[in-house]
């Protein structure tokens, strides 16, 4: 009856101790999903940049600030939620990797947009003395991202060259906005 009884035990703790399962906290709809709402926080601040211009009044470049301001915020929140809501997930497969890393690389391309008209506008916002916040919105895009990257990178194995090829060349150009800023 003891060794029955320590059988049990046996089994039990090996279940208990690294045997269990990984649990999927975030599907891969649900975070493509989540990182489509990055890219269009991030389509609509470059279009609220793009109207930025030299001839704008105080007043009226005040509002584009407060709404650019907001825009970074959003996709800083964006990118947290992510990265937070990927947290203990299991891999995904390879079907999944392929769609979530198409919408990734969607990202990219929408960040890198906004990143390339925001240096066109910095003359801008440096009339208005106001390139020191930009350049710390970005510096603080640049972490979050790089950490969100990374966490995604365990996830979708294989398609981490792609993401982190995409990741580089972002990193390029935000790389170049920060030190225009």
């Amino acid at each position: 009856m003891h060794l029955l009884h320590a059988f049990f035990v046996f089994i039990l703790l090996s279940f208990t101790r690294g045997a269990v399962l990984p649990v999927r906290s975030i599907t891969a709809a649900q975070l493509v999903a989540d990182i489509n709402v990055v890219t269009k926080e991030s389509s609509t601040l470059q279009g609220i940049i793009s109207t930025v211009s030299a001839s704008m009044t105080a007043t009226m470049f005040q509002t584009v600030l407060t709404e650019t301001s907001e825009g970074f915020q959003d996709i800083l929140n964006g990118i947290d939620s992510c990265t937070t809501a990927m947290g203990g997930t299991a891999a995904f497969d390879d079907t999944d990797a392929v769609t979530i890393g198409t919408a990734l690389k969607q990202n990219l391309a929408a960040q890198e947009l906004l990143l390339t008209t925001l240096i066109s506008q910095e003359s801008v916002f440096a009339k208005f003395g106001t390139t020191a916040p930009i350049a710390a919105a970005l510096s603080s895009v640049q972490g979050n991202l790089r950490t969100f990257v990374q966490v995604l990178i365990n996830l979708i194995p294989t398609q981490a060259a792609d993401v982190q090829a995409g990741l580089l060349a972002l990193e390029a150009v935000l790389t170049r906005a920060i030190g225009v800023y």
